[in-house]
């Protein structure tokens, strides 16, 4: 009895799957890169003796040893109202921006708080950090 022999067929690989892959990774590559604009390649004249336009907020923060700062400059406490109150006057809108240590005394943010209420400032924006997420 004469058995049948079986062709061995040659193994191939299909591409077809593959080449559907690599063009869905090099679309979502194109669409999560960032493209460049095309920008005008401009020489900006430069001015002498100008000052820079004064900044329409304030910062005041507060370091962990109660120390107030206006614009990082270092203010006391007693004169605090009183270089606020000038600050302040030189501004269109009264903005006032609170930072504060996380290790400050209470005190400390309830007197700025007062000294905005009293010194009539428009706006008042609170400073901090985002919690660290898991």
């Amino acid at each position: 009895m004469p058995f049948l022999r079986r062709r061995r067929s040659i193994p191939a690989l299909d591409i077809a799957p593959l080449v559907d892959v690599v063009f869905l990774l090099l679309i979502f590559f194109l669409l999560c890169s960032s493209f460049v604009l095309p920008a005008l390649k401009l020489t900006l004249p430069q001015a002498s003796n100008q000052a820079c336009p004064a900044s329409q907020e304030l910062v005041v923060s507060v370091d962990r040893q109660g120390n107030f700062y206006i614009n990082q400059e270092l203010v006391p406490e007693d004169h605090l109202k009183d270089v606020l109150q000038t600050r302040l006057a030189a501004l269109k809108e009264k903005r006032l921006i609170f930072r504060g240590d996380a290790r400050s005394e209470y005190h400390n943010f309830v007197k700025v708080l007062d000294l905005a209420q009293e010194l009539g400032v428009d706006d008042l924006h609170l400073v901090h950090d985002r919690e660290k997420t898991p």
